[in-house]
């Protein structure tokens, strides 16, 4: 009788969640996109960078998440031109023209959005999950747009937890160091767990100019990134 009622109470409570395989996660994860961002020179010249980022969900509104370095302009440019975006959504083949909602240089977040209103992202939003948790040895994985290949995947493990670093305001700020690899174009794109919910934001590589040395990638807790969403969207 007691072993009936702990199978009861094990189905009623216990989690059924499974891990999923790499082909499932990305087969799912239509929320990807590849961010362009273009630059117009003081002497008339364009040019192009950009990176990755992902579909969200903030007040039943889409918004697309990155990270805030991809607006840096270059000493010689006078202004960000335009900002596009591809989505890997079989939903949207064409560019979509995208506009900054707000930033927050010093976390290195940024949210975007359609700059048409009557845009309705159709493909699956990315779900967000917990930092928190994570543990080293734990499985990562990494989507993003490395050296304009769009829609990569990479995995790894969880290297280290709250690796201090200096980001790009040269502030020290702590990130999850791991092991799938990043590269630039890689930024702004998501970190997943085996569950295929984001746990972190890509947003550098830590290296050396040293034969040898293999670069190691760093990733913003999505934890720390919640604590600051709201803000940026009611930019």
């Amino acid at each position: 009788m007691k072993l009936a009622v702990l199978w009861i109470l094990c189905l009623i409570g216990c989690s059924t969640a499974q891990p999923k395989t790499l082909q499932e996660i990305y087969k799912e994860a239509d929320y990807s996109v590849d961010i362009t961002i273009t630059h117009e020179t003081f002497d008339g010249q364009i040019l192009e960078g950009g990176g990755a980022g992902f579909v969200i969900v903030h007040d039943n509104q889409h918004y697309i998440l990155t990270v805030a370095h991809l607006k840096l302009i270059p000493d010689n440019s006078k202004e960000i031109k335009k900002i596009l975006g591809i989505f890997k959504s079989s939903h949207h083949p064409n560019p979509e023209e995208l506009e900054v909602v707000g930033y927050d240089e010093d976390a290195d977040i940024m949210t975007l959005k359609a700059k048409d209103d009557s845009f309705i992202f159709k493909g699956n939003a990315a779900k967000l999950g917990s930092s928190k948790s994570l543990r080293v040895g734990d499985s990562v994985i990494a989507l993003g747009s490395p050296l304009n290949f769009r829609f990569c995947l990479s995995e790894g493990v969880v290297m280290r937890l709250n690796a201090p670093s200096s980001n790009f305001r040269n502030n020290t700020a702590y990130f999850i160091l791991h092991s799938a690899l990043i590269n630039p174009g890689s930024s702004g794109g998501p970190l997943l767990n085996n569950f295929g919910e984001v746990i972190g934001i890509n947003t550098m590589v830590v290296t050396r100019k040293m034969t040898g040395v293999t670069a190691m990638s760093l990733a913003i807790p999505i934890d720390d990134v919640k604590k600051i969403l709201p803000k940026i969207i009611g930019q």
